[in-house]
Protein backbone atom coordinates (compact mmCIF):
# COMPACT_ATOMS: atom_id res chain seq x y z
CA UNK A 1 0.00 0.00 0.00
CA UNK A 2 1.20 3.53 -0.76
CA UNK A 3 2.49 5.05 2.47
CA UNK A 4 0.61 8.30 1.80
CA UNK A 5 -2.82 6.69 2.20
CA UNK A 6 -4.17 5.54 5.55
CA UNK A 7 -7.28 3.61 4.54
CA UNK A 8 -8.82 3.64 8.01
CA UNK A 9 -8.29 7.38 8.53
CA UNK A 10 -11.44 9.43 9.11
CA UNK A 11 -12.03 11.73 6.12
CA UNK A 12 -14.79 13.99 4.82
CA UNK A 13 -16.47 13.22 1.50
CA UNK A 14 -18.23 16.00 -0.37
CA UNK A 15 -19.57 16.46 -3.87
CA UNK A 16 -20.49 19.65 -5.69
CA UNK A 17 -23.62 17.94 -7.05
CA UNK A 18 -26.32 17.42 -4.42
CA UNK A 19 -27.63 13.89 -3.83
CA UNK A 20 -30.58 12.94 -6.03
CA UNK A 21 -32.22 10.47 -3.67
CA UNK A 22 -31.54 6.77 -3.48
CA UNK A 23 -31.26 6.24 -7.25
CA UNK A 24 -27.76 5.15 -8.20
CA UNK A 25 -26.72 4.05 -4.72
CA UNK A 26 -26.58 5.35 -1.21
CA UNK A 27 -26.70 9.06 -0.68
CA UNK A 28 -23.98 10.85 1.21
CA UNK A 29 -24.66 14.22 2.77
CA UNK A 30 -22.17 17.04 2.30
CA UNK A 31 -19.20 16.67 4.64
CA UNK A 32 -20.01 13.11 5.61
CA UNK A 33 -17.34 11.56 7.85
CA UNK A 34 -16.20 8.14 6.63
CA UNK A 35 -13.01 6.13 6.54
CA UNK A 36 -10.89 6.71 3.44
CA UNK A 37 -11.61 3.10 2.43
CA UNK A 38 -15.38 3.70 2.59
CA UNK A 39 -15.22 7.13 0.92
CA UNK A 40 -13.43 5.82 -2.18
CA UNK A 41 -15.87 2.88 -2.31
CA UNK A 42 -18.85 5.26 -2.30
CA UNK A 43 -17.37 7.32 -5.14
CA UNK A 44 -16.38 4.34 -7.30
CA UNK A 45 -19.28 1.95 -6.61
CA UNK A 46 -22.32 3.86 -5.34
CA UNK A 47 -21.85 6.86 -7.62
CA UNK A 48 -20.87 4.78 -10.68
CA UNK A 49 -23.96 5.86 -12.64
CA UNK A 50 -23.47 9.56 -11.89
CA UNK A 51 -20.30 10.71 -13.66
CA UNK A 52 -20.83 14.38 -12.73
CA UNK A 53 -20.96 13.48 -9.07
CA UNK A 54 -17.89 11.23 -9.39
CA UNK A 55 -15.88 13.97 -11.07
CA UNK A 56 -16.90 16.54 -8.43
CA UNK A 57 -16.03 14.30 -5.45
CA UNK A 58 -13.62 15.79 -2.91
CA UNK A 59 -12.10 13.83 -0.04
CA UNK A 60 -10.60 15.99 2.70
CA UNK A 61 -8.15 14.36 5.09
CA UNK A 62 -5.90 15.53 7.92
CA UNK A 63 -2.86 13.46 6.95
CA UNK A 64 -2.28 14.94 3.51
CA UNK A 65 -3.59 17.03 0.66
CA UNK A 66 -7.20 16.96 -0.51
CA UNK A 67 -8.03 14.12 -2.90
CA UNK A 68 -10.08 15.54 -5.75
CA UNK A 69 -9.11 13.67 -8.92
CA UNK A 70 -11.17 10.66 -9.96
CA UNK A 71 -8.04 8.85 -11.19
CA UNK A 72 -6.46 9.18 -7.74
CA UNK A 73 -9.69 8.02 -6.07
CA UNK A 74 -9.76 4.97 -8.37
CA UNK A 75 -6.11 4.22 -7.52
CA UNK A 76 -6.84 4.34 -3.79
CA UNK A 77 -9.92 2.18 -4.35
CA UNK A 78 -7.78 -0.43 -6.13
CA UNK A 79 -5.28 -0.34 -3.25
CA UNK A 80 -8.10 -0.78 -0.74
CA UNK A 81 -9.29 -3.92 -2.56
CA UNK A 82 -5.90 -5.55 -1.94
CA UNK A 83 -5.46 -4.31 1.63
CA UNK A 84 -7.03 -6.15 4.59
CA UNK A 85 -9.35 -4.27 6.90
CA UNK A 86 -8.40 -3.86 10.54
Amino acid sequence: MHSGYHLDEAVYLTSCKPPSGLAGGATVAPNTSLTLREAVRVVVEDWSTDRTRQFSAVITRNSGPVIQWLDEIRTIYALSQHSPTL
